[in-house]
């Protein structure tokens, strides 16, 4: 179990002793030292920081030293260049020590958070007493990636968070990531130690508005290009317990989505939803109509590298696609059941002779209004097989009590 509730409240910056200190030190530097920093719980390893460069200036008891340092951060690994204030140091409660200061770092590498790659610079500023350290700042990555899709691609954040210095413990208050071209992430939440086991849990509350669907599914999905472009509108959750194997087999979602003007990039997947608009607009022949522009909207949940939709709604001009199932992300399976209404009766969506030969078996498939047919989607999400249940229906409308 982990606990991912905001931090304690702000404490009150403590001032500097009334007695003055009997030793001052103007100036101190040491370069190629370790700190050592002990956890409040005992039963934690303490953190360490290899400090390249550290030059102190006024150190005393009795009031805050200036610093300027270069310091290796363990996890993720990068060097940062940091000059601020430190102190005075509270003995009693040294989580109470304040400090402020300026930072940056150019080569954060996120290949050592286990599930992520690539190189980030980052900097920012950051005040407060070591246990609750209020950060502001930036990242930019050209190479971001997750191992669920091994895709490069260029993420920038805005963020404010919430550190506890004594233990690492994060929480993001808000946080906005730009991913790709154009899509924009709204997140908050928290990233903090397990308590029964080694790693950290993220927790965190999402959302984009107007985004792109080819910048998400490229961070998430692995194929050579997104299977589809277009617009989307998601909320809900993503919570990665720690633990080993990969991390898009850990990943934990919960949410809802919306695309709209979604249009596949492969030219036999687009071909089908053309044909499938014709057709339900009784126009079979009529092949001015292509690239026909699609919109999805639904219910999602992600357990155990397993995508699935306990609700999906497709749509095209002229029919309806309502349909559960599932997506499994490494594979690339499809398995979805559901029902394909359409404007068109069943002669209307042939040509030739067929069509007045089938007018006579039209109000077999017609309920509300509609022509309506079970439907089931299998194969991969770069092929998929569709596949339209006709004699279910059939036995439906003749054999009515059946």
């Amino acid at each position: 179990p982990v606990s991912t509730s905001e931090p304690s409240p702000p404490v009150e910056v403590p001032s500097a002793p009334t007695n003055p200190s009997p030793v001052v030190i103007r100036h101190l530097r040491a370069n190629g030292m370790v700190l050592v920093v002990l956890p409040r719980e005992r039963t934690k390893l303490p953190r360490r920081f290899v400090l390249h460069e550290l030059e102190l200036q006024d150190v005393a008891a009795d009031r805050a030293m200036s610093f300027k340092a270069v310091v290796d951060n363990p996890v993720p690994r990068g060097r940062i260049e940091t000059r601020g204030t430190f102190g005075p140091w509270q003995s009693a409660t040294p989580g109470h020590t304040p400090l402020a200061a300026a930072y940056r770092a150019n080569q954060v590498d996120l290949n050592t958070i286990r599930g992520i790659a690539g190189l980030v610079r980052t900097e920012g500023r950051f005040s407060g007493v070591l246990e609750r350290i209020e950060a502001t700042g930036t990242t930019s990555s050209q190479d971001f990636q997750l191992d669920a899709a091994d895709r490069p691609m260029p993420l920038r954040t805005t963020f404010t968070v919430i550190v506890d210095g004594t233990n690492g413990n994060t929480w993001i208050a808000p946080a906005t990531a730009h991913l790709g071209k154009a899509t924009a992430i709204l997140a908050k939440g928290g990233i903090v130690k397990a308590e029964d086991r080694r790693g950290r849990t993220v927790d965190l509350g999402m959302r984009i508005d107007g985004g792109r669907v080819e910048d998400v599914l490229a961070l998430a999905v692995h194929t050579d290009e997104p299977i589809m472009k277009g617009l989307i509108d998601l909320s809900g959750t993503l919570l990665i317990p720690p633990g080993e194997g990969r991390v898009v087999q850990r990943m934990k979602l919960d949410g809802r989505f919306a695309l709209r003007q979604a249009a596949f990039t492969s030219d036999t997947v687009q071909a089908r939803i053309d044909e499938l608009s014709r057709r339900a607009r009784g126009k079979p022949q009529a092949h001015d109509i292509a690239n026909v522009v699609s919109a999805f909207q639904g219910r999602y949940k992600m357990s155990g590298g397993v995508l699935s939709f306990p609700s999906l709604s497709f749509r095209v001009e002229g029919a309806r696609v309502d349909m559960a199932g599932r997506y499994t992300v490494l594979t690339q399976a499809l398995e979805f059941d559901g029902r394909i209404r359409m404007d068109a009766g069943v002669s209307q969506m042939v040509g030739g002779k067929k069509r007045f030969l089938l007018k006579v078996i039209d109000p077999l498939f017609r309920r509300n209004g509609a022509t309506e047919f079970p439907i089931r989607i299998r194969g991969t999400a770069r092929k998929p097989q569709f596949g339209v249940d006709v004699k279910t229906t059939l036995k439906r409308a003749l054999l009515p009590g059946r």
